[in-house]
């Protein structure tokens, strides 16, 4: 595995990637740095979401605790599927969307931890829009 070639950030200009700049050993270093990032994200993940879904008291908690669960065991199975098949583009580019399906996950699990907003707030919906 060549890590050096693999993270290089900038490559000049000029460069022409069509079929690709790296060599194999630099594409195996970045495959094995994806699996092991997503690995430990995935179990940090499902670890907080099955703590919030067995602790929480509130519904919403609960319901975005599997939610954050379900997200992530879709989006490992996406990238299980990506590989196993031969990086179709169909499922590739399903394994994005379940990137940003993530992404959502998290957003709305922030969001069931906010506090609620103190007294004399005025919620977005009420503010006067200008003129």
């Amino acid at each position: 595995m060549d890590f050096h070639a693999a993270f290089v950030l900038w490559r000049g200009l000029g460069v022409n990637y069509e079929g690709g700049v790296l060599a194999n050993t630099a594409r195996v270093a970045i495959h094995v740095t994806h699996r092991l990032g997503a690995a430990v994200t995935g179990l940090t993940l499902i670890t907080l979401g099955l703590t919030i879904w067995g602790r929480a008291t509130s519904l919403r908690l609960k319901q975005a605790g599997l939610i954050l669960v379900a997200a992530v065991l879709l989006q490992i199975s996406l990238g299980i599927a990506t590989v196993h098949f031969g990086f179709p583009l169909p499922v590739a580019t399903l394994h994005n969307a379940g990137a940003a399906l993530l992404l959502l996950a998290m957003v709305w699990l922030v969001r069931a931890l906010w506090p609620a907003p103190a007294v004399g707030m005025v919620p977005f919906a009420h503010v006067d829009r200008p003129q």
